[in-house]
């Protein structure tokens, strides 16, 4: 799925941000990691991290909530690291896979708060979802808990505490 220019301006207004983000995760005796884009709340810190930054956020039982920021490497320094990466793999003996999936499985205890963006989006809604808000024509505010494949961009997980956005008044 693609997101258009519209989308982002449209989630600019609501106060989000796109951000193209990794995840991994350890949960029921699994590792679980994924790349997508997500909307980030202003008040999470990877909202703020723009142009050649990097962030890392790290969310444990421990120590709670860490997160560093720093400037990237560049494309030409990881371009060259990937290809080194690949060299290496290619020469041992041992088999890698990689998976290329286009769902995602997610695994959690905790509710989640997600955006449900279109007309064809609350029907991919996980039983036990709870519709929040409507905040807008076609777009909703969701709580879920439990298991969640993503088929598509019209579910969209939000970073950050979403209370804002369950509070605010319909646009449009």
């Amino acid at each position: 799925a693609s997101i258009a220019k519209s989308d982002i301006t449209f989630f600019n207004e609501l106060g989000l941000r796109y951000k193209h983000v990794a995840t991994i995760e350890y949960a029921h005796s699994q590792v679980k990691c994924a790349v997508r884009p997500v909307l980030v709340e202003s008040n999470h810190p990877l909202y703020q991290v723009e142009g050649v930054q990097n962030a890392i956020h790290i969310e444990a039982d421990i120590v709670g909530s860490i997160s560093l920021q720093g400037p990237g490497a560049g494309m030409y320094p990881t371009a060259s690291a990937i290809i080194e990466d690949l060299i290496h793999l290619s020469e041992k003996d041992q088999e890698y896979t990689f998976n290329e999936e286009s769902t995602l499985d997610q695994q959690r205890s905790a509710k989640t708060s997600w955006i449900a963006y279109g007309r064809s989006a609350l029907q991919q809604l996980p039983e036990g979802a709870v519709i929040m808000k409507m905040i807008a024509n076609d777009t909703w505010v969701v709580e879920i808990e439990g298991d969640l494949r993503i088929e598509d961009a019209s579910l969209i997980q939000i970073l950050g505490d979403a209370t804002r956005l369950k509070e605010m008044k319909k646009i449009h």
